[in-house]
C-alpha cells in the first residue's frame, strides 16, 4: 500500500515521520508490505522503481533501516513492494516474507559510491517502536494472493488396507520321537580382551561470529563457503558462523572483516 500523500487524521503515518536518509526530500515513493527474495548478491529488485535508483528499507519486526540500490527488476506481486538479496535480509536481521517499509531515497555521494561497489552504506538509525506500530496497521492482509510465505503442504496418511482372513492350517500328526544320545558340550571360546574406550574429542567451544541465520540451507552454505565459515542447523534456520577463535580479540577481528565484506549484521556469539 502506498502511503505518500495520506490526509491528516488517517492511520497512515506521514512520509517524513520515520528514519530518513540525509537527502531524501522530494521522494514520493512510500509503501509497506512483505519482502520477497531476490536472486542477486546485494541490493534489491523492484517492479516499478528504475534500476540504479535508491531506497530505504525498514524492517517492521526489528526496526533496522538500511539504504539499498535497486539492481534488478522483479514482477509485481500483491502485498510485496520489494525483493531483497540475502545480504540485505541479513542486514535487516529478517528472512524473506518479513514486513517492511520501502521509501525512495537520494543518498549522499559517498553512499552512492559504496552501494555501486557492492558495499554497505552508512548505518541508519533504528525506527522507533511507536512508528513501527503505526506502520503495521497499514500492512495488507495475509491472504492467498499476497502472502509471500506459502504454508507447507501437509501430506495425508495412506488409508489402511483391509486385512485378508487367512485359512486355518489343518493340524499335522506329530512324528514318533526316537531317543537320541545327549549332545556333547561345546568348548567355550575365550573372548578377546575388551579394548579401552577412546576418549571423546572435546566439543568445539569459544568465541565465534554469527554472520546470518537463513531459512535456505543452500543459501547458507553458499555464504559460508564465500566467507570460510560453517553452517549449523537451528530448528528451521541455518546459522552461518565463523570460528571458534582462541579469544574475543580474534573473534572481533573476524567480525570486522565480515562487516567489511558486506555482512553488517555480523555479531559475536559464544559457541558452546
Amino acid at each position: 500500500m502506498i502511503l505518500a500523500g495520506a490526509a491528516p487524521g488517517q492511520d497512515a503515518p506521514p512520509v517524513g515521520s520515520g528514519p530518513s536518509a540525509a537527502s531524501n526530500e522530494g521522494e514520493r515513493y512510500d509503501a509497506v508490505g512483505y519482502a520477497g527474495a531476490a536472486e542477486i548478491a546485494t541490493g534489491a529488485a523492484h517492479a516499478t522503481l528504475p534500476v540504479g535508483s535508491f531506497v530505504e528499507v525498514t524492517s517492521l519486526d526489528t526496526g533496522r533501516t538500511v539504504l539499498l540500490m535497486v539492481k534488478d527488476a522483479t514482477p509485481a506481486r500483491a502485498g510485496q513492494p520489494i525483493a531483497l538479496s540475502v545480504d540485505a535480509l541479513t542486514q535487516l536481521g529478517v528472512e524473506a516474507g518479513a514486513p517492511v517499509r520501502v521509501r525512495g531515497a537520494r543518498p549522499s555521494p559517498p553512499d552512492v559510491a559504496a552501494l555501486r561497489n557492492g558495499q554497505p552504506a552508512t548505518a541508519r538509525l533504528d525506527a522507533p517502536p511507536v512508528l513501527l506500530v503505526g506502520l503495521r496497521k497499514e500492512l495488507p492482509a495475509l491472504g492467498a494472493a499476497n502472502n509471500p510465505r506459502p504454508a507447507p503442504a501437509v501430506a495425508k496418511p495412506p488409508a489402511p488396507k483391509p486385512l485378508a482372513s487367512k485359512p486355518k492350517p489343518e493340524p499335522k500328526a506329530l512324528p514318533e520321537r526316537v531317543p537320541t544320545a545327549p549332545p556333547k558340550p561345546k568348548p567355550v571360546a575365550q573372548r578377546p580382551p575388551v579394548a579401552a574406550a577412546k576418549p571423546k574429542p572435546a566439543p568445539v567451544s569459544g568465541w565465534g561470529v554469527q554472520v546470518a541465520a537463513l531459512s535456505s540451507e543452500a543459501n547458507a552454505r553458499a555464504l559460508a563457503a564465500q566467507l570460510g565459515g560453517r553452517v549449523s542447523a537451528a530448528g528451521m534456520l541455518y546459522r552461518v558462523q565463523l570460528g571458534p577463535f582462541a579469544d574475543r580479540t580474534a573473534a572481533e577481528a573476524a567480525r570486522a572483516a565480515a562487516a567489511r565484506r558486506g555482512q553488517a549484521g555480523a555479531a559475536l556469539v559464544r559457541i558452546p
